[in-house]
């Protein structure tokens, strides 16, 4: 159950972040300004959901890892407002947290 809860506050994270997510066409006068993470965002939401149907300690540490590559892409958003980074990086901590020696289930 707590497994399952996890990977739904994973996953609406993802969806949320995809929602508001920056481009570089979101600043015409400074092109360097925009960010794309959408490739870490599936493989993060992908992650959460092999882990989340088979947590074994291999899945559960491939969970964490492209958690904190999707926390870091994130992270150098410029566009992201410091709110919205903050409610994502309290969901994803859940998953970078996890101690990964029981598949992280427990």
């Amino acid at each position: 159950m707590k497994l399952v809860r996890k990977s739904k506050l994973i996953i609406g994270a993802i969806i949320f972040a995809s929602m508001i997510s920056c481009s570089e066409d979101d600043n015409p006068l400074n092109p360097l300004s925009g960010c794309v993470y959408q490739e870490e965002a599936e493989a993060s939401a992908m992650a959460s959901q092999v882990w989340s149907q088979n947590p074994t300690p291999e899945n559960c540490e491939a969970a964490k890892q492209a958690a904190i590559v999707y926390l870091r892409a994130l992270e150098d958003c410029p566009l992201l407002s410091s709110e919205d980074l903050e409610d994502l990086r309290e969901d994803l901590q859940s998953t970078i947290e996890l101690d990964c020696t029981d598949g992280g289930v427990n």
